[in-house]
């Protein structure tokens, strides 16, 4: 399988399965990487129901080749909307409260207009391989 934008990965995690969705290579920060956060009992055969619950920054294939992360191909599957999204990242104050949100759009780093809603915009996350695999710990949702 040729690892390109649509690729899907099935990682291994403590009690199952779970799945990221390669969706986009950028060319500064790297592997954008959508996450179904559930855990499946048995390899989902079906990659069109998957759902992207996380997206973020993760270089995950110089983690699977690094071997920091167990995974392997599954197939590919359509990228739903763009393959970078917006993102909305906080300058913060000293105990962590935003003070105001910028945008990225995977292209370049605006400032958000007063009026626009943020609720629907993931946070950009840069996440270790720790924090990448900590998805599926935390996971509520386990489809046996």
């Amino acid at each position: 399988m040729t690892v390109a934008p649509g690729s899907v990965f099935q990682i291994s995690v403590a009690d199952g399965y779970g799945y990221a969705q390669l969706r986009a290579c950028h060319r500064v920060y790297g592997d954008i990487v959508g996450l179904d956060g559930r855990i499946f009992a048995r390899p989902v055969a079906d990659l069109t129901a998957l759902c992207l619950s996380h997206i973020l920054i993760f270089p995950l294939r110089a983690a699977i080749a690094a071997g920091a992360v167990a995974a392997m191909p599954a197939g590919t599957a359509r990228v739903d909307g763009p393959p970078i999204p917006d993102f909305k990242f906080a300058v913060r104050d000293a105990a962590g409260a935003p003070i105001y949100w910028w945008i990225w759009t995977g292209e370049e780093i605006v400032l958000a207009e007063p009026m626009r809603d943020l609720a629907t915009l993931p946070e950009r996350v840069v996440a270790s391989c720790d924090q990448f695999l900590e998805i599926w710990d935390r996971a509520a949702v386990r489809d046996h």
